[in-house]
């Protein structure tokens, strides 16, 4: 899959829905590592919400809108953080 984030840079990654075993990692700025499970779209709007599951301890599933998956971090809220990405892909 492919998303387009808003500053047009281009994120291609693998679902756990599409290879399980090649599904790609991403590092939330946090720490915790993730794999997307699938992206979806919202009944009412159509937004592209993100599936994911952490990868540590329960494994639990959670959901966040696509704009925000791939967002940058807020600067403001977070001026410590040096990454530039809310989620970045591990390589």
């Amino acid at each position: 899959m492919e998303y387009l984030r808003s500053d047009n840079s281009k994120v291609q990654f693998t679902t756990i829905l599409e290879d399980e075993n090649m599904a790609t990692s991403f590092r939330h700025f946090k720490g915790n590592i993730y794999k997307i499970v699938c992206l979806g779209k919202e009944a009412d709007n159509l937004d592209y919400y993100v599936v994911y599951q952490g990868q540590y301890e329960d494994k639990p599933i959670w959901i966040r809108k696509a704009t925000d998956f791939f967002s940058e971090v807020d600067k403001e809220k977070h001026p410590e953080v040096k990454e530039k990405y809310r989620f970045s892909k591990i390589d």
